[in-house]
């Protein structure tokens, strides 16, 4: 199997962060990598990290610099390591157990360089499911760019796809912007792929408060 990095910026995320790496370390698939970017937390989000004691964790600390910053060195550690794919994940979220294994093999199967998921906006009461299309659908890259800017049927948060890494050569998150980071950066790596598939396959959890 290829190996995947989840790529997850971590910032004073105790009441959250251990719901998320379970969810990571119970996937189907197994040759991932966690690469946790603790971006100068002051609580304890790095002490439950390592206590799980697994050897699928990594933990990179940085100075305070907002989740751009926190996701160039992920990246880094990416394309260092030789990971062939990678995903975000945000430290509140979760995903389903079949969520990597769902996104690598529509993936190799539909031979596209990113795959786009639909996901779950979840509150304590409730999951309201957010699909993109009636069906499952393969664009060029100039097609699912018109898509993406649209911001209707694809969004452009970093989470809830499957990215070829090579797809992220060049690119890199601002870091001397506050908001709206994801908009400013995601369009790149569509442009640098051939073939993006979106599905409505609903694994991630958007947690909402």
């Amino acid at each position: 199997m290829d190996k995947i990095a989840v790529i997850i910026p971590i910032y004073n995320s105790q009441n959250t962060i251990a719901k998320c790496i379970k969810s990571i370390l119970n996937q189907n698939y197994r040759n991932f990598m966690i690469v946790c970017i603790d971006d100068g937390s002051t609580d304890s989000s790095i002490n439950i990290i390592q206590s799980f004691k697994s050897d699928s964790i990594v933990i990179l600390s940085k100075q305070n610099g907002g989740p751009s910053s926190a996701r160039n060195l992920g990246l880094s550690y990416a394309f260092k390591h030789d990971f062939q794919f990678i995903t975000f994940i945000d430290s509140d979220d979760y995903i389903d157990q079949d969520y990597l294994l769902k996104l690598y093999n529509l993936l190799k199967k539909h031979n596209v360089d990113i795959v786009c998921s639909s996901y779950y906006l979840t509150t304590k009461l409730k999951d309201k499911r957010v699909k993109h299309f009636t069906n499952d659908i393969k664009l060029n890259n100039i097609d699912a760019l018109n898509v993406l800017l649209e911001d209707r049927h694809i969004q452009s948060h970093s989470p809830c796809k499957l990215y070829k890494i090579n797809t992220w050569i060049d690119v890199k998150y601002p870091e001397y912007i506050v908001s709206m980071e994801d908009q400013a950066t995601i369009y790149k790596t569509f442009i640098n792929s051939n073939y993006i598939f979106i599905t409505n396959y609903t694994g991630y959890h958007y947690v909402q408060d």
